[in-house]
């Protein structure tokens, strides 16, 4: 009988003792995962801010190239009636 209480008192305390190491492990995997999920969301927000400013700088960039067309374009279009105005006048004097 003493010797089924001894055996009873060891099983025991090594349950005990194997869920404190289950518990410990659970909660070293929980640290684990949180890391894992802060890095994950620190790259997120790095990724995002990098995407932010590249397609910041690409509108910049397209917003600067349509400008220069327009002026371009603008430009062209003076010197187009200019010519058409000259010619007209040119044509004017033939009569």
């Amino acid at each position: 009988m003493r010797e089924a209480k001894v055996l009873h008192r060891e099983e025991q305390k090594q349950g005990i003792e194997l869920m404190a190491k289950i518990r410990r492990q659970w909660e070293a995997q929980e640290q684990k995962f949180e890391f894992e999920v802060q890095e994950l969301e620190r790259r997120y927000e790095v990724e995002l801010d990098n995407r932010s400013r590249n397609q910041k700088r690409e509108i910049e960039r397209l917003e600067a190239t349509q400008n220069t067309d327009l002026k371009n374009s603008s430009k062209k279009m003076k010197a187009d009636q200019v010519f058409m105005i000259s010619l007209c006048f040119l044509n004017r004097k033939e009569y």
